[in-house]
């Protein structure tokens, strides 16, 4: 998975401001005990944004060469058909998990679902 230049960007800006904020908390004379609940709190959100981006970013690339059609031998073909986003829960937070999806027909159970595939199986 490739993170876009957005997302890099936003993460080192992230970074930055946490880093900011440790100096102004030591320079300020804070007890690293103090600082540390602070610090683990961002890390773990500058980590799920993280995740998101990366996330965000493999949907966009999906979505521009989604095919308009999926031919199966045998089977019917699928079409693409409105689907939820998902829900991952991962040990920074939950995620959310879009793209798109595809099944015989509109209000059909989705069959396959190109970026659930590449994140490993995420369906419930």
């Amino acid at each position: 998975m490739v993170l876009s230049q957005e997302t890099r960007i936003k993460a080192r800006q992230d970074l930055e401001q946490m880093l900011d904020s440790i100096d102004e908390s030591l320079a300020d004379g804070h007890r690293l005990d103090a600082i540390e609940p602070g610090m683990f709190s961002r890390t773990m959100s500058l980590n799920r944004r993280l995740l998101q981006g990366a996330v965000d970013d493999l949907v966009q690339r999906v979505e521009q060469s989604a095919p308009e059609r999926i031919e199966r031998a045998g089977l019917p073909d699928l079409v693409p058909v409105e689907k939820k986003r998902r829900r991952l829960v991962t040990v920074f937070g939950e995620l959310r998990i879009g793209g798109p999806g595809y099944a015989v027909r509109e209000k059909q159970k989705v069959e396959y679902a190109p970026v659930d595939d590449q994140h490993g199986d995420i369906r419930q």
